[in-house]
């Protein structure tokens, strides 16, 4: 007889969820989608970049603290922004495509917290365009209702934290379905009364 405890019922629970409904409950956002549309689609491209960031800390910290396995151990609330997405691109956790926009709209951000009249040119929105994913502007310049033309700042914020958001999502939801199947090889051994290696 192996050494091992029981199951937990959290741990039968995960094994008899079904693959569907773990992704279901695994693909929700983090954050009120149309209250974050709404606030970044009025008003200047600073007050849209300001209203944004904070969506983007947000999503930053819970990309995180998900992956962490003791996130208590790094106090992430007083981390700097910068040094948060640093842990996020060594720990390969959004794909390199994907940091280079974050670290443009964090550029922004800054400029804005250290000069009263800085104002978002034109040119820092082709910068941002250009390093975001051509797969995402594609996205974005098709949606429906949208008219011809280039993607407006505020789509840009928008595009690009969505898609981090469906990153953290995935992971979550893969992270899901690993312990599950580590539960579901533990069943496995324990009926047959094989040891598992650790």
């Amino acid at each position: 007889m192996t050494d091992r405890p029981h199951l937990t019922k959290e741990e039968l629970e995960l094994l008899a969820t079904p693959s569907s409904e773990l992704a279901t409950k695994h693909f929700v956002f983090s954050f009120d989608r149309p209250k974050f549309e709404g606030r970044i689609s009025t008003g200047e491209r600073w007050q849209q970049l300001l209203q944004a960031h904070l969506y983007y800390d947000h999503v930053v910290t819970q990309i995180l603290l998900d992956a962490l396995p003791n996130p208590e151990a790094v106090n992430l609330r007083r981390m700097g922004f910068a040094q948060k997405l640093q842990l996020i691109s060594a720990m390969a956790l959004l794909p390199e495509e994907l940091i280079a926009p974050i670290e443009s709209i964090n550029g922004l951000r800054n400029k804005i917290a250290h000069a009263l009249d800085f104002e978002i040119q034109d040119s820092a929105l082709t910068d941002l365009a250009n390093c975001t994913p051509k797969k995402l502007r594609g996205i974005a310049e098709t949606e429906d209702g949208r008219p011809a033309g280039p993607l407006l700042f505020h789509e840009l914020l928008r595009i690009v934290l969505l898609q981090c958001e469906v990153y953290r999502q995935r992971s979550q939801l893969n992270r899901a379905e690993e312990r599950k199947s580590m539960l579901r090889l533990r069943a496995v051994l324990d009926r047959a009364n094989i040891p598992m290696a650790d």
